[in-house]
């Protein structure tokens, strides 16, 4: 079994990344070279070329989000390498999505969370190529300013699947829109809910930057509350009401259905998609999420999703975070075969 490093970082924007840089150097490198694969297999590009195009995207980052860049200049000291590779690191998934290169399968996940008298419970599965397996790790930021903070994530990305001190917590999914430029990169924008007190900050703050590319948000805090948030740059729209969300890789708010494009490509999604609303979860209960993680229905493209063959997705992670008790609980793999590891704030 695989255990996860716990990577734990304490200062301001430059200390937090040089101290996760340096903890994990030769594992970010080794997500350098994958996630340019990723890219490169389709424009051409060597990841040296890959990450020079990536600054496109600084300029934007630098005026929104100044210390994201400082930290990112920390991380690339820390861990010996070019500030355009730890760049190149944040802004892979729009990369992958830039209108050249689009055509791939860059994710298929599974999201949903259910709120229950004491709070909610939140996670997803994360399918991604296998080549990307074993490259994750458990970041854990104390900043000087700001909420404590714990994320599921890939070496060196200082943004992901997370929750903060304050009870906010997201997954996310891959969506696909014709629309895309060069606004703030989805990893920027998760780190930046995750500094963020209420779900209705990350709203307000959603309405105030230009958005890259498509995602979908599946949102919820220690009071109960759960969202989900459909957006693109275009535009996006938050659905909320009842006890749970959930959600696949397609839009399904009406007012956005016009710009679906990733469904073409993954098309199990709708079968994922409809799974979880039959199986749950409905009550927020860790177990009962382990549960809906196993499942197997629609195999290999399940919710616990298998690698058929060269290329496909496979489920690397599965999450769940239980607000209430500040705690996160990870497969890196499969759930079905794969234990949970727990990890805590504090």
């Amino acid at each position: 079994m695989m255990l996860l490093q716990e990577v734990r970082a304490r200062g301001g924007p430059y200390a937090l990344g040089r101290q996760h840089g340096a903890a994990v150097p030769e594992l970010i490198r080794r997500v350098a070279d994958v996630r340019s694969r990723q890219v490169g297999d389709r424009s051409g590009k060597d990841l040296a070329v890959v990450a020079r195009r990536s600054l496109v995207f600084l300029p934007i980052v630098e005026q929104h989000f100044p210390h994201y860049v400082e930290e990112v200049r920390g991380l690339a000291d820390g861990a010996g390498i070019p500030f355009e590779m730890a760049f190149f690191i944040q802004v892979a998934t729009e990369m992958h999505f830039i209108p050249e290169t689009q055509a791939g399968r860059a994710e298929g996940c599974s999201a949903a969370a259910a709120a229950g008298p004491g709070g909610a419970v939140i996670g997803q599965n994360w399918d991604v190529p296998e080549a990307a397996a074993g490259k994750q790790i458990i970041l854990h930021l104390f900043p000087t300013q700001g909420p404590e903070i714990l994320m599921f994530t890939y070496a060196g990305v200082i943004g992901y699947i997370g929750m903060n001190s304050h009870g906010v917590a997201h997954v996310a999914n891959q969506l696909a829109s014709p629309g895309w430029q060069p606004g703030i990169p989805q990893y920027f924008l998760k780190r930046r809910f995750l500094e963020s007190r209420t779900i209705d900050e990350c709203l307000d703050l959603l309405g105030t930057l230009p958005i890259s590319s498509a995602a979908n948000y599946v949102m919820a805090d220690a009071s109960g509350r759960v969202v989900d948030i459909e957006m693109a740059p275009e535009g996006f729209r938050v659905l909320e009401g009842g006890p749970r969300q959930v959600h696949a890789n397609h839009f399904t708010h009406p007012d956005l259905l016009p710009l679906e494009r990733y469904l073409q490509t993954i098309p199990d999604s709708l079968v994922r998609h409809d799974r979880l609303l039959a199986v749950g979860p409905m009550q927020a209960s860790v177990e009962e999420f382990q549960a809906v993680f196993r499942d197997h229905h629609n195999y290999p493209e399940s919710i616990c999703r298998h690698a058929s063959g060269d290329g496909t997705l496979n489920t690397v992670g599965s999450v769940i975070m239980d607000l209430r008790a500040r705690s996160m609980y990870v497969a890196p793999g499969n759930p079905c075969s794969v234990p949970y590891q727990e990890f805590r704030m504090g």
